[in-house]
């Protein structure tokens, strides 16, 4: 509720009295409830539901813009054959990440690699679109290196690879993207056995992930506010969020050193290193692409501009004080 002694920071604002977020049990019910006008915001990511509701409500406004979320397949490097960098880079080589982005959300979603494109140090799209793996033109020729790569390994054509995708079954891009990513590497490497293994809810997925217990997994995160702070959380060996256990002591040290830099381009340096070493000799994981947000806004509300867009996180949840009505 509106705080009387708000406008003594920020005067004006905020332009509700109230604001509220209201739990709707289903997917139907929440599409419903913005079309009839009961609610004044819809995520809307894939372009069916976007045309559906563009349709339905044709004086809606649509917000777009690449998010500080991104979605990845995490091997753990405690399963006896991802210790193996050959293999681990095998499968990046493989995965057609166009596909499975434009599979899901169509168009929007941005090429990221190791560090998300938000940060001023983080690769930009064009440059990990040039990227063996995630060139799309390179593409046969990216599969045929993945293989011998995977000879070399012991594992010809996949043969003795014997894994499962573990993933929250609630969430539909997760589960999404262990289909496809399943699908894409069945066919590429014929021989392997790859399963997928759903979990029911957040709670009995996020036990597995925080304890290290699987082999491969399909998840999304949330960039932390400074590249060097999610660099180490992701693949630091004491990383918070290093859940496929991945410990290369290079890495922890060019952490170590970039955590305590103060020079900016010293630092951007190192992380340029980080990336580069990800990408050519480390490959602790798979980042498939920077999420794109795609929110329909009722016709009425104003402000919604000052709050979208990747630097602001999830702004379009925390300072909805900056909306208005343009007529009520």
């Amino acid at each position: 509720k509106k705080n009387p002694r708000y406008a003594e920071f920020r005067p004006g604002e905020p332009y509700f009295d109230e604001f509220r977020e209201v739990v709707v049990p289903d997917t139907a019910a929440t599409q419903a409830a913005f079309i009839s006008g009961q609610t004044q915001t819809l995520a809307t990511p894939t372009p069916e539901l976007l045309a559906q509701v563009k349709k339905a409500k044709p004086d809606s406004n649509l917000y777009t813009w690449v998010d500080s979320n991104w979605q990845h397949i995490r091997p753990s490097v405690e399963y006896a054959p991802f210790k193996d960098v050959r293999v681990r880079k095998a499968i990046q080589l493989s995965i057609d990440y166009a596909q499975i982005m434009d599979g899901f959300f169509g168009a929007g979603w941005g090429y990221q690699a190791a560090l998300s494109p938000g940060y001023p140090e983080g690769w930009k799209p064009e440059k990990v679109k040039s990227l063996p793996g995630y060139n799309p033109d390179t593409k046969a020729k990216d599969r045929e290196e993945a293989g011998k790569l995977l000879d070399a390994a012991g594992f010809p054509n996949g043969k003795g690879l014997d894994f499962e995708i573990i993933f929250q079954n609630p969430s539909d891009v997760n589960k999404e993207n262990a289909t496809r990513f399943q699908s894409q590497i069945s066919a590429a490497l014929p021989e392997i056995k790859f399963r997928l293994r759903p979990y029911p809810d957040s709670a009995s997925f996020s036990t597995p992930q925080a304890e290290g217990k699987f082999q491969i997994l399909a998840y999304t995160i949330t960039a932390a506010p400074d590249a060097v702070i999610e660099f180490t959380s992701q693949y630091h060996s004491k990383g918070s969020r290093n859940y496929g256990k991945f410990n290369e002591p290079a890495l922890d040290a060019l952490m170590d050193k970039a955590i305590v830099e103060l020079n900016n381009d010293a630092r951007t340096k190192m992380l340029d290193e980080a990336q580069q070493k990800f990408m050519d000799e480390w490959m602790p994981m798979y980042v498939l692409y920077a999420q794109p947000v795609k929110n329909m806004i009722q016709g009425n509300v104003g402000g919604y501009d000052t709050t979208a867009g990747i630097a602001y996180g999830y702004g379009a949840n925390t300072k909805v004080c900056r909306w208005y009505y343009v007529d009520k």
